[in-house]
């Protein structure tokens, strides 16, 4: 059961290695030049 806190979180992707070959064709057709301004990072406790 969704709660209502859930239901608004964005997807993301977290490795690329996880993604099938469809997908990484929507990417690329949807970014043909890239999406380094969409990027975000986060680092852990060990960096």
């Amino acid at each position: 059961m969704k709660t209502q806190r859930n239901a608004h979180l964005k997807k993301v992707i977290v490795e690329y290695k996880k993604l099938n070959n469809k997908i990484l064709d929507l990417l690329v057709n949807k970014y043909p030049d890239g999406y380094d301004d969409d990027i975000i990072t986060f680092r852990n406790s060990q960096n």
